[in-house]
């Protein structure tokens, strides 16, 4: 009797050992489709080239891009993620927040766009280019 039982306790062990660690790993692994959606997006980069404004900021659709005015001959630092689709583009005087060029663009999903301020002396554009 004594090694009836002995014998189930040392089955069981690595049993239950094996179930366990099959539950954890299957836990670990499971992903939600649902919850994980790819929202299209495209990138862009701004620059500052206008030498008579000391800081730009730029909008979309009437949403703020840039987190900090720009400087002159100053940039983004990097792609900001935007949403694709014509969208207006604004670039406006961060000191006195009006605007100094508008205009709309269409904007493509996964490309690239260097969005620059040009323009001196009252006159100034957007000039975007897909990179």
């Amino acid at each position: 009797m004594k090694s009836f039982f002995s014998s189930i306790r040392t089955a069981l062990v690595p049993v239950s050992g094996l179930l366990v660690i099959a539950v954890l790993l299957s836990a670990c692994s499971k992903f939600n489709d649902d919850n994980n959606t790819n929202t299209p997006v495209a990138g862009l980069m701004s620059f500052n080239l206008a030498p008579d404004q000391a800081a730009v900021g730029i909008a979309l659709g009437g949403n703020n891009l840039t987190n900090s005015p720009l400087a002159y001959t100053n940039y983004s630092g990097t792609y900001q993620r935007i949403f694709p689709g014509n969208r207006e583009v604004e670039s406006y005087d961060y000191i006195k927040d009006s605007t100094i060029a508008r205009g709309d663009y269409s904007f493509t999903t996964d490309k690239y766009y260097s969005l620059f301020v040009v323009g001196a002396n009252g006159t100034y554009k957007n000039v975007i280019t897909m990179d």
